[in-house]
């Protein structure tokens, strides 16, 4: 059997990751053939796996547009492969094999309850509401579905209306795990490994954090941005400078910088929304308590952490009892708003 792998969309992140992954399990498949389409990824090739770049692609998106309509269907027709694996959540346009998508996409209104605003983030408005039409249409539309959680595939079925027998559940495999090796500082310490666009939610923290000093309490907050990344980053450093809070903005980390976090950092997670919540899972594996909001994403990759506390969605005050309970252990302070 061959397939043609398309993916022009991955480059970095959790994107790439999965584009690895599949590109892994394919050289380990010495019994059927594969061709990936990818962008700017440099990846191996063995005697049943091919490899056609095209960095033009990430050049705008009239490149992309021509490439999806014009360039991928012509490749898919020279190749003659007997399916299609898209791995960036929409279909291959204008091919007549049988297609699989990977949706790993949580911004289409289907799975986020979180609305964009087109004058505050324009770039993510198009993303939830034009591209996540082109999404809807494609899983409609296609064979079979790869979503990455429990929680998406419930949400394809009772929001699309797709049977389930259409949808397979397959989490990413984590290439790397952290040592596992916890040991409380001394002021408690929470780390957020996140990037600073809004709906990671960070100004949550900065509420939680004074309703805590209020109380007299000593810990530390570690955020991976360093105030440079948008006037919302800067505006975040700034008021935490302003009011003396113990947020220390360390700028971004690699992978294993973050594992070594976690050996004495409590992970902080905030976000509005996630498609699979990968701090989650990692800071599981090293064993570090974990703060997470009551929402599907935290309560699937949760369910089994007996480390984890998770409160109330977009409430500081219960965000500030759950970290209070981590800082004071045993005999946490009675909070209020």
């Amino acid at each position: 059997m061959k397939t043609v792998v398309y993916d022009v969309a991955a480059s970095s992140s959790g994107a790439l990751s999965v584009l690895k992954d599949y590109h892994a399990k394919a050289l380990a498949d010495e019994e059927n053939e594969y061709c990936f389409l990818v962008s700017t990824p440099e990846l191996a090739e063995s005697e049943n796996v091919i490899v056609k770049r095209y960095a033009w692609v990430k050049k705008s998106w009239l490149h992309r547009l021509f490439f999806d309509y014009m360039v991928a269907p012509r490749v898919v027709a020279e190749e003659g492969p007997d399916a299609v694996l898209s791995l960036q959540n929409t279909m291959m346009p204008r091919v007549r094999v049988p297609q699989t998508v990977y949706e790993h996409n949580c911004l289409p209104k289907p799975f986020c309850d979180y609305r964009f605003s087109f004058a505050k983030e324009p770039g993510l408005w198009i993303r939830q509401n034009v591209l996540g039409a082109v999404i809807l249409r494609s899983l409609k539309s296609v064979q079979q579905i790869i979503v990455q959680t429990e929680w998406m595939k419930a949400r394809c079925v009772e929001n699309i209306g797709i049977s389930p027998d259409k949808i397979d559940v397959s989490p990413p495999c984590l290439s790397s795990r952290p040592s596992g090796r916890y040991a409380r500082s001394e002021p408690f310490a929470f780390v957020y490994p996140a990037t600073g666009v809004r709906f990671k939610n960070h100004r949550l923290i900065l509420d939680a954090c004074r309703i805590l000093q209020n109380k007299g309490l000593e810990f530390k907050i570690l955020l991976t941005l360093d105030g440079t990344e948008s006037k919302y980053t800067k505006s975040l450093e700034q008021c935490a400078a302003k009011e003396v809070m113990p947020i220390e903005f360390i700028g971004w980390q690699s992978r294993e910088e973050v594992f070594r976090l976690y050996e004495s950092c409590a992970l902080l997670f905030v976000s509005e929304l996630e498609s699979y919540p990968l701090p989650l899972f990692e800071a599981g594996c090293a064993g570090c308590p974990i703060v997470a909001p009551n929402v599907e994403y935290a309560i699937e990759a949760l369910s089994r952490n007996p480390n984890a506390l998770l409160y109330k969605q977009d409430d500081p005050v219960d965000l500030a009892k759950a970290m209070n309970q981590l800082i004071c252990e045993t005999s946490p302070i009675t909070l209020e708003a």
